[in-house]
């Protein structure tokens, strides 16, 4: 038996890294900032194959000066839990700085 990709959602925009389908059928994609910061860390892909910055606040919203702990910068991967939450694996430093504690959480 053969099977057959689908492409389900695509940006010409922003580098993805890793998609990843809840149990409840949600899709997200993470996105690591390479070419800077506009780029959201993490998004949720919808049926009509368009996506929009999730959670929908400021965690998405970095920009030097912004503290890197509350915020989405150069995601590697996102992982479900299976319990409702999202979890976010970031490097310790925003674009190769600094380093900070806290680098994996839920959201």
């Amino acid at each position: 038996m053969r099977t057959e990709l689908i492409d389900v959602a695509e940006s010409r925009e922003h580098l993805w890294n890793g998609v990843v389908c809840t149990r409840e059928g949600r899709l997200f994609a993470s996105m690591p900032a390479r070419f800077g910061p506009s780029t959201p860390g993490v998004v949720e892909v919808f049926p009509d194959g368009s996506f929009r910055p999730f959670p929908g606040n400021e965690w998405n919203a970095w920009r030097d000066g912004k503290d890197p702990p509350r915020s989405f910068i150069d995601i590697n991967s996102i992982i479900p839990d299976g319990k409702g939450s999202l979890w976010c694996d970031r490097p310790h430093a925003a674009f190769r700085t600094r380093s900070w504690i806290g680098s994996r959480r839920p959201i």
